[in-house]
């Protein structure tokens, strides 16, 4: 995972909730999404 790579390398805690956004970015291609559909993918 890229996301969590650079989030590690940045200082940032690795949650759940981040690695499932992270998850969600990662596999949903060149889709934009809002806020409130990742939030519901996430769930």
């Amino acid at each position: 995972m890229d996301l969590i790579n650079e989030l590690k390398k940045n200082g940032h805690r690795i949650t759940k909730a981040r690695i499932a956004i992270c998850d969600i970015l990662e596999t949903s291609g060149h889709f934009h999404m809002t806020a409130e559909e990742i939030f519901s993918m996430a769930k």
